[in-house]
């Protein structure tokens, strides 16, 4: 854990086994400009970490054949519109949105221009 500290790393982790926590620490920095160091009481913002926990999900129930990853959204979602709704599961698992060529190239463009639609 100190080359990760040394590296950087700041955070918490607590495990448990067999319902007894066997370890409970904070490492490194919580806030490095005021030099706080990071507690298992430290409130930290998760960030994006969902999208990883959301994506192992989505694997086991497609392992299990609960979920078709190559079905589209709309098979799920009932409610998605199109061209959304076209898109499949797996194309919004690896954060592509399956939508036309040329309508990412305006979206694009639209994002570069700051228009907001």
């Amino acid at each position: 854990m100190a080359r990760a500290v040394s590296s950087g790393f700041g955070g918490a982790i607590i495990l448990e086994r067999d319902g007894r926590q066997v370890l409970a620490s904070g490492y490194g920095l919580a806030n490095r400009r005021l030099n706080t160091r990071f507690t298992t009481d430290t409130i930290a913002p998760i960030n994006s970490i969902t999208k990883s926990f959301t994506a192992l999900a989505m694997m086991q129930l497609s392992a299990r054949g609960q979920v078709d990853l190559q079905a589209p959204l709309k098979a799920y979602l009932k409610s998605a519109n199109e061209p959304a709704a076209l898109s499949r599961l797996h194309d919004v698992l690896v954060h592509h949105a399956g939508l036309p060529p040329p309508l990412c190239r305006r979206l694009r463009a639209a994002h570069r221009g700051g228009v907001d639609r």
